[in-house]
């Protein structure tokens, strides 16, 4: 560590991404880079804040807690824009990854595009008093069911368990309204992607009143219904298709007036309490 007009600074090895991309590969390199400490970085702020809420901008939302990997995501979308200008990215991580997200994003900012880095713990109103995934995350089934594998009674879909479901960062596309309440439309982008070309026209896609739109995954049999939801369940097998599909979520399309107006997060409240006291997946 060493002092330099007041701001200390760290020394540290971090692989970082070139922001070049071509076809399927990226190509990375192990450099020294010299970031601020997280108390000189709270006083610094990302520039183009005026564009955070303006509603004729190309919002993403991104909720992750991998620093490089949300790096990859900005760097590819923006080389491939046409106008990086137009576009804004909403990063939320969680407290533990915030300082890091900050200061990678303070020292690296996209060029001409508006960045936000916030941490879940901001926004108060996201509790278990008001979200019932937030209660059944915390509790000993949730933990026991992730954690605890019955060894006469094998998965037939490890994937179900992957721990990562107990992260609060992979419910928040529920609560995008909430969490962007100026905007109308907002593209969701999973931290695992990689964009090739300019997502623009994305933008301009009439969804005719629907609330989202995805990729078709119909042809991958682990999103059709039947193979996740309980159809002998009378609940289930009344409200929905066995053989509909369900979506990938690594690049979604929400509109967020859509979603206001068909009120979709109670829609998600009202099933997430009927998982608390019925059986309605099949793996579980």
């Amino acid at each position: 560590q060493r002092s330099n007009k007041s701001m200390i600074t760290v020394q540290l090895l971090l692989i970082s991404y070139k922001q070049t991309f071509t076809g399927q590969r990226t190509s990375s390199r192990l450099t020294s880079k010299r970031l601020p400490t997280q108390h000189s970085s709270n006083n610094k702020h990302f520039p183009y804040q005026d564009k955070l809420e303006d509603p004729k901008l190309h919002h993403y939302a991104l909720f992750s807690d991998n620093v490089l990997a949300a790096a990859v995501v900005v760097n590819s979308t923006l080389i491939h824009a046409k106008k990086p200008a137009d576009h804004v990215f909403h990063i939320v991580t969680d407290k533990l990854n915030y300082a890091a997200m900050r200061m990678w994003f303070l020292a690296n900012p996209p060029v001409k595009a508006a960045i936000q880095v916030q941490k879940i713990e901001e926004f108060t109103w996201l509790n278990s008093s008001y979200s019932p995934v937030l209660k059944q995350l915390a509790s000993q089934f949730m933990i026991n069911y992730y954690f605890r594998t019955p060894q006469n009674k094998p998965d037939r879909n490890p994937k179900f368990r992957n721990p990562k479901y107990l992260s609060i960062l992979n419910h928040l596309r529920f609560y995008l309204p909430e969490i962007f309440p100026k905007l109308n439309k907002v593209l969701f982008v999973d931290d695992d992607i990689v964009v090739q070309q300019d997502l623009s026209p994305l933008w301009s896609v009439d969804l005719k009143g629907r609330v989202n739109a995805a990729v078709k995954t119909c042809g991958e049999v682990f999103h059709r219904f039947d193979r996740y939801l309980n159809f002998s369940n009378p609940l289930i097998a009344k409200k929905f298709d066995r053989h509909a599909c369900g979506w990938a979520y690594g690049m979604n399309m929400f509109d967020l007036s859509e979603w206001r107006r068909q009120n979709i997060t109670a829609v998600y409240h009202y099933w997430q309490e009927q998982v608390s006291i019925r059986e309605l997946f099949n793996n579980v």
